[in-house]
């Protein structure tokens, strides 16, 4: 491994590079894709579920389209091995699959959470849909900077007339539409998952998330005013 190869950790000094998909790096419990580990490639790229079936569907990394490829990020090599210890690795077997299934259909979920949106919530709301009107989607449209991703939180209709919202990760936006990726599994629609192709109205949108390249992020101001709501 040559120094070209090498990283400056803030936390772990001077560490080999390694790259995990951002949904790995801000969450735990996911199920995460890579390959198996070896001598010459102590840290294989990683990646979570949704974006798994993302390139299944799209047969394999070179046949996705840029807006669809995952946002990656690079990390040393401890920071990989810590992350990754927070999650669980993708069943490798049949027999593997089943036993997961299983498992999981064992835990009751936890009880859905209504939220009531108040004035506050939807005046914050408001102001981000303005935001995102007047300066992210002219933004988006003109091409992010390398690593910048947009997310926006919008609603679903359940079965029972009730509302689910959901994030969504923005491939495209045109007219009145929103067109991207759901970002996470919904509690009351059974026939969606994360990884589906989805589309919303830009008047219905609640909130947005802005990814910079260097790791931080801004929007999402209405889940402050709902008590840590995600």
């Amino acid at each position: 491994m040559g120094p070209s190869d090498q990283i400056e950790c803030a936390k772990h000094g001077t560490g080999a590079q390694a790259f995990l998909c951002h949904h790995l790096i801000q969450n735990v419990g996911l199920e995460f894709h890579r390959d198996e580990p070896t001598a010459e490639n102590p840290y294989p790229d990683a990646w979570c579920r949704a974006f798994e079936e993302v390139r299944r569907r799209a047969g394999g990394w070179d046949g996705l389209e840029p807006a669809s490829a995952p946002p990656i990020r690079l990390v040393c090599g401890h920071c990989h091995d810590n992350i990754l210890a927070h999650h669980l690795t993708a069943p490798r077997t049949l027999f593997a699959r089943l036993r997961r299934v299983l498992a999981r259909s064992a835990v009751p979920k936890p009880p859905f959470k209504s939220v009531v949106h108040d004035e506050a919530v939807l005046t914050a709301s408001r102001r981000a849909r303005d935001r995102l009107r007047a300066e992210l989607k002219p933004r988006f449209i003109a091409g992010l900077s390398p690593g910048e991703r947009l997310m926006v939180k919008a609603p679903f209709t359940t079965p029972a007339g009730g509302r689910e919202w959901m994030w969504i990760g923005v491939s495209r936006s045109q007219g009145p539409r929103i067109h991207g990726v759901l970002e996470n599994d919904p509690v009351h629609l059974r026939d969606l998952k994360a990884g589906a192709h989805v589309d919303v109205l830009e008047d219905e949108v609640l909130d947005y998330l802005l990814f910079r390249s260097d790791g931080t992020s801004e929007g999402n101001e209405t889940a402050k005013l709902t008590h840590g709501e995600r």
